[in-house]
């Protein structure tokens, strides 16, 4: 698995917790095993950005790519809208 599509993994493991959904609820979303959740959210596979998305709506989250035109923006519109149980996402592109 590349390092982006890891680090994003990771990333919606640390949302599948703080929303307190097991990785078996998730499985059952997808179609699939707990312990292939597990392999994902660990990058034992190579998945394909289809399956992050799918694994992102599962928990209620989307994928989404930004002009970087825009970005501070909606920056300002993610941390606007946070709430106390979810933080908020920690993938921005960075400035050139």
């Amino acid at each position: 698995m590349s390092a982006n599509i890891l680090d994003i993994a990771r990333e919606l493991a640390r949302f599948r917790k703080l929303q307190k959904t097991s990785q078996g609820t998730v499985a059952k979303l997808l179609d699939t095993t707990q312990s292939h959740v597990s392999g994902i959210e660990r990058g034992e596979f190579d998945s394909r950005i289809s399956t992050i998305q799918d694994y992102a709506r599962a928990l209620n989250l989307e994928l989404v790519l930004v002009p970087r035109s825009m970005l501070r923006t909606v920056q300002a519109l993610v941390l606007d809208q946070q709430s106390e149980e979810v933080a908020p996402p920690r993938f921005y592109a960075r400035p050139d």
